[in-house]
């Protein structure tokens, strides 16, 4: 059996995860060195070979890597005995694409404890410590801009899937009304406060509405 929810788990940190395929024996006698396979994307990994008890079940653990984004299928499959039909079972697993995070730093600094994103890039994206223990693949994309680069119709607010103003003056017009259809698509916003935030009526004035419509 393909193990769909450890599949699934494993897949959020872009990481190799181990796929387990369970074969069962419904016979009363004992299967010795039954060959088992498993294909990723019709690439086969090499095969193993498990002792079934009669009336039992063994397991075979292969790591599987999915390098990219994307739907991806697997399937394993038996030597194949009389009865085809049960020979091979298959599982489609979905490797999401990376996040792409646009942080808008408003208090930037050389040292990282100083910088007002220095710790969160950090957590979001490691620096690489050469030793080859990182992800494969990041989870996150980072972005980072300048409030005054933000305000630029250039600036990529609709890519955004998670958009982060810390410590950053109130917004134009212009943006906190491309904020609102990003945010209204799916996004999410990360809003710190700090002490560069500006006129605070600014803020008010584009992103708070008594309605309760605005993001704030």
């Amino acid at each position: 059996s393909l193990n769909a929810s450890q599949v699934a788990a494993a897949l959020q940190g872009h990481e190799p995860f181990d796929v387990a395929v369970e074969v069962s024996n419904h016979g009363d006698d004992e299967v010795l060195a039954e060959r088992v396979a498993l294909a990723v994307g019709g690439e086969r990994l090499p095969s193993q070979r498990l002792d079934v008890p009669a009336r039992g079940t063994a397991e075979a653990t292969f790591t599987v890597v999915l390098a990219t984004p994307g739907h991806h299928a697997l399937e394993a499959s038996l030597e194949g005995d009389r009865l085809g039909v049960d020979d091979r079972r298959a599982l489609v697993a979905l490797a999401p694409r990376p996040l792409e995070v646009l942080l808008v730093n408003g208090a930037p600094a050389e040292r990282i404890e100083e910088d007002e994103l220095g710790y969160f890039g950090a957590v979001l994206e490691p620096p690489d410590d050469g030793l080859g223990g990182g992800p494969q693949v990041s989870p996150f994309v980072l972005t980072d801009l300048t409030a005054a680069e933000l305000d630029s119709p250039d600036s990529p607010i609709e890519r955004a899937d998670v958009i982060v103003l810390a410590n950053a003056p109130g917004v134009s017009a212009a943006v906190a009304a491309r904020l609102q259809d990003r945010v209204a698509a799916g996004a999410g916003l990360v809003i710190s406060l700090g002490d560069r935030l500006g006129d605070l009526g600014r803020w008010s004035e584009h992103l708070w509405n008594e309605d309760g419509t605005g993001l704030l």
